[in-house]
């Protein structure tokens, strides 16, 4: 079962056959949202409908992008095109029981009075409270508020919520210059980037993972790429695809060099890989570097960053599985390999072979 897609499939935005088609779908979804159509007639037999009717629906999901046709008896879960249902209370003013109740606690809980709770309930919509309670929690993060007065004076008084928006931005900027906790290293780094944002989210990545927030800084340069580009490199959680451009190498070669000479003395034991499995592994990739995005569940940067530079490593046979073996220059790599590049990889391999394979990721 995976939980992430039957989550998004609860709150998707669609007509009850799709959402009930998908619902079961999921429920028999591995954790990277990949499902085998193999028992069409079980689905069939869950759901109530006939397996031509099942196919239809199916196809719907495709068309839609929700599913993506891995291989013709694997399908995939596309977060990027599960579109969630507008909440009920949007721009409609508060009628329903629940909400009134849920709303009333939030804001009693705040100590205004039951007066106030009731005024602001009775002239306001649902949507606009929200709104409001989200931003109060974020004035009072910045400094900008220290009590629920700041609340009831924006909805009493219709304060433009755009400008509050901004203000508290504006009030993070400041404190974000005022105490960062970063090395001198990363900030002429970021300086050379044009980064004129927030700190904290840089703060909270280089907190959790330095080195690897330096390498992407380094290598941001290198490539002479914008903030923007470098942000969202950082958030990927990945590390820079080539190792060359780690701060380590560009900031200390001597320790980068003994440690290469230490890895050069294990690669004694090294076993050159069979001729079937570079022969395979070749034709893997090149049929994977043909394929459109959509349909191998990646894009070609990743690709070429993380697939690509993968080396095979052996193909063995365990009882009724062959395992195919491939090795990454990082654990990070080998991960990503794992959880995002497996199904397709495998499929292709299958094909490739004319046998079931199982591939192995490792560092």
């Amino acid at each position: 079962m995976s939980a992430k897609f039957t989550s998004l499939i609860w709150s998707a935005d669609l007509d009850r056959p799709l959402k009930f088609i998908a619902l079961v779908l999921a429920d028999s979804a591995d954790p990277h949202g990949i499902v085998s159509s193999d028992d069409k007639k079980m689905f069939a037999w869950l759901t109530g409908y006939t397996v031509p009717e099942l196919d239809k629906v199916i196809a719907k999901l495709i068309k839609t992008g929700i599913l993506v046709q891995m291989s013709e008896n694997r399908l995939r879960f596309s977060a990027d095109h599960i579109t969630p249902l507008t909440p009920y209370w949007k721009d409609m003013t508060i009628v329903d029981d629940a909400a009134i109740a849920q709303l009333n606690y939030q804001l009693s809980s705040l100590h205004i009075s039951t007066e106030l709770v009731e005024e602001i309930l009775q002239n306001h919509t649902a949507a606009l409270i929200t709104a409001w309670l989200e931003l109060y929690e974020q004035a009072v993060e910045v400094g900008l508020a220290d009590g629920s007065g700041y609340l009831v004076s924006a909805l009493k008084r219709n304060w433009n919520i755009e400008d509050a928006k901004e203000r508290i931005e504006a009030k993070r900027r400041q404190i974000a210059k005022q105490s960062p906790d970063l090395p001198d290293e990363l900030m002429d780094l970021l300086q050379s980037l044009d980064w004129q944002d927030d700190l904290g989210e840089i703060s909270v990545c280089y907190n959790e993972d330095p080195d690897r927030t330096l390498a992407w800084a380094v290598h941001a340069k290198k490539q002479g790429w914008k903030a923007g580009r470098f942000r969202k490199s950082l958030r990927s959680k990945l590390y820079p695809p080539n190792k060359e451009t780690s701060y380590e190498t560009v900031l200390m070669p001597t320790i980068l060099t003994m440690v290469n000479s230490a890895e050069s003395s294990t690669q004694d034991d090294w076993t050159e890989p069979s001729e079937e499995a570079v022969n395979a592994w070749q034709e893997c990739l090149k049929q994977i570097a043909q394929m459109p995005d959509a349909e191998r569940g990646f894009n070609g940067g990743e690709f070429a960053s993380w697939l690509k530079p993968a080396q095979p490593i052996s193909i063995e046979c365990t009882g009724l599985d062959n395992v195919f073996t491939v090795k990454s220059c990082n654990k990070t790599a080998a991960q990503w390999i794992a959880e995002t590049a497996r199904g397709t990889v495998e499929d292709v391999l299958q094909s490739v072979l004319d046998r079931s394979i199982n591939l192995e990721s490792i560092s």
